[in-house]
């Protein structure tokens, strides 16, 4: 029987737990707050809306330890992180509001 991608994901876990950090990291790989019009999450991904897709640095998130992203369309970008997709976003919702 095959596994959605939801359940697959549910196991995956960043290899730190510096949320504050990835949190101003992915900000900025992002475009800056700016550039980031809706900050969501699901069990295991970040989902948002971005103004300039253009603007995301794709390799230095991946540097950061994501697990993989995936470009919906011309402005929403889902960032798969694992069990933590929630703090991370906390984090970043934090950082965005101040």
């Amino acid at each position: 029987m095959r596994r959605s991608w939801g359940e697959e994901e549910k196991d995956l876990e960043l290899t730190h737990n510096n949320y504050r950090y990835m949190a101003q990291k992915m900000i900025e790989n992002l475009g800056g707050k700016q550039n980031i019009l809706i900050n969501d999450n699901c069990m295991t991904r970040l989902r948002m809306e971005i103004k300039d897709m253009k603007a995301v640095n794709h390799s230095k998130i991946k540097q950061m330890g994501v697990h993989g992203i995936v470009e919906v369309d011309d402005h929403n970008l889902q960032i798969i992180i694992g069990s933590q997709a929630a703090i991370v976003k906390k984090e970043m919702d934090d950082i965005l509001d101040s």
